[in-house]
């Protein structure tokens, strides 16, 4: 599994084939939830921007582009999205944008556990540090999942999206 320690030296594997790459760092600096790292080369005279970025942020990225083909591009950028804004359903628009962002910072808060967890790892690997007592593993694994679980209204929200936004 991609984590998001792993994706800056993805990233420069991926420019030192191609001299003069440029990288784009959405992960220390998102736009409006948006998180991948960007790599764009130039192949047979043609810009190609390669993004790297994990399942749950594509995820993440899909549904978001969905809302933007059906509501307005503009809200990419952080701008309200096409009138009306009321979806007769007691929902707004700017309120399921709000969901999305608030999405956003829970993919976050999960990659970032799961790579410290993974660092963690590495790192008694390393030092050959005895390993963990169950009780510490079982406490991990369980932040582990609470954060996981937190992240179960994605995959639903993706898979209702298209006839949501047919009836929106």
């Amino acid at each position: 599994m991609l984590t998001c320690s792993d994706k800056p030296d993805l990233g420069r594997r991926i420019s030192d084939r191609w001299p003069g790459a440029k990288l784009v760092d959405r992960l220390h600096e998102p736009s409006w939830g948006y998180r991948a790292l960007h790599v764009i080369v130039q192949e047979e005279g043609c810009w190609v921007e390669v993004q790297v970025r994990t399942y749950w942020q594509d995820v993440w990225a899909q549904i978001s582009e969905r809302l933007a083909d059906a509501w307005g591009r503009q809200i990419r950028y952080g701008a309200p999205p096409d009138p009306p804004d009321d979806l007769g359903k007691g929902l707004s628009r700017t309120q399921v944008l709000a969901v999305v962002q608030d999405l956003s910072a829970r993919v976050e808060s999960y990659e970032t556990l799961w790579t410290d967890l993974a660092d963690l790892r590495r790192e008694e690997r390393r030092l050959e540090l005895p390993p963990p007592s169950p009780q510490e593993v079982e406490a991990l694994e369980r932040a582990v999942e609470q954060r996981r679980r937190l992240l179960e209204p994605l995959g639903a929200i993706l898979e209702g999206l298209p006839a949501f936004l047919g009836d929106a």
